[in-house]
């Protein structure tokens, strides 16, 4: 499951991090896939953006 991977994630960046690797963690706001079953306002200005380029 995603929250499995994202944490699995996360302690390697952070062990990464303790032995003075530049670690930078970015936390979306919101998450798109396939298979997202709602397409809100993240969706919406996503989708402008990538056919209208801005």
């Amino acid at each position: 499951m995603y929250y499995n991977t994202k944490a699995a994630a996360e302690r390697i960046a952070r062990k990464f991090q303790a032995s003075g690797a530049p670690v930078v963690t970015v936390y979306p706001g919101s998450v798109q896939g396939p298979n997202d079953p709602t397409y809100g306002i993240g969706s919406l200005l996503l989708e402008q953006a990538i056919r209208h380029k801005k």
